[in-house]
């Protein structure tokens, strides 16, 4: 099972806050590795030391440390995902908001295989996204992750 994580999962993963207990039984139940693409390690690299407040936080050497093992990085050729994201934009900016960043790291999921979407960014497109692409989200999407959904859904 290949599911793919978004930084804020991994935040909730590596800092103690409220999201944390929901990784923790999803990880109980289902101990399958997470996938991140080099946009999610990336970010993670920014947020990290923010939330942490200090340069090289603890939190960030253990997601390093983690990588390889509980933690799988696709890699992926810069172009390639660009062209993926430049793709994924061409179908659905038009219907709704879609950050770029969020088609990068939706285009490595999709590429990788994953079949999950490990994310709580209930403020973007993100989860709507991700079930557009056929990809289940986890937690379940809200009734405003529906409605964005039905958006994206949408012919124009």
């Amino acid at each position: 099972m290949i599911v793919f994580a978004d930084t804020n999962w991994l935040v909730a993963a590596y800092f103690l806050n409220d999201r944390t207990a929901t990784v923790q039984r999803f990880t109980r139940r289902n101990d399958w590795p997470w996938h991140i693409s080099p946009p999610v390690l990336l970010e993670c690299q920014a947020v990290f030391p923010r939330l942490a407040k200090a340069p090289e936080p603890t939190q960030l050497k253990r997601l390093k440390t983690d990588v390889g093992g509980k933690i799988i990085e696709h890699s992926f050729p810069w172009e390639d995902l660009q062209t993926r994201a430049k793709n994924l934009l061409a179908q659905y900016a038009h219907k709704s908001e879609i950050g770029a960043f969020d088609a990068m790291i939706l285009s490595a999921a999709k590429a990788a295989g994953a079949e999950w979407f490990l994310c709580f960014d209930t403020g973007s497109n993100a989860r709507a996204l991700a079930a557009a692409l056929k990809l289940r989200v986890f937690p379940e999407l809200t009734d405003e992750d529906k409605e964005r959904l039905a958006k994206l859904r949408q012919a124009v």
